[in-house]
């Protein structure tokens, strides 16, 4: 006995797409967040031990300072607050 399959049952084949743009990837420390992120990170773990093993505040404090001020400057509005100190004529950066 033949039994008979649809034609539509079988899977048609997709052309394999020959025009596509070539993926580009950003590398991490190209961004200048990443950049000010890394350096809040080092900052803060270097004076993380020194706080809690026992170090005078003047060892420390200064770097978890720079920490918090590294983080603050990769933040998107403060780069915003530069360029418009850049521009001061304008209202909208």
């Amino acid at each position: 006995m033949v039994c008979r399959v649809s034609i539509t049952l079988a899977p048609t084949p997709v052309p394999a797409p020959t025009d596509r743009a070539p993926r580009r990837r950003t590398r991490v420390l190209a961004l200048p967040e990443a950049r000010w992120a890394l350096v809040s990170l080092v900052a803060f773990l270097l004076a993380l031990p020194l706080d809690l093993g026992g170090a005078p505040a003047w060892t420390y404090g200064p770097l978890y300072v720079v920490a918090y001020a590294a983080a603050a400057a990769g933040s998107p509005p403060w780069r915003a607050c530069g360029r418009c100190a850049r521009r001061p004529w304008t209202w909208t950066c």
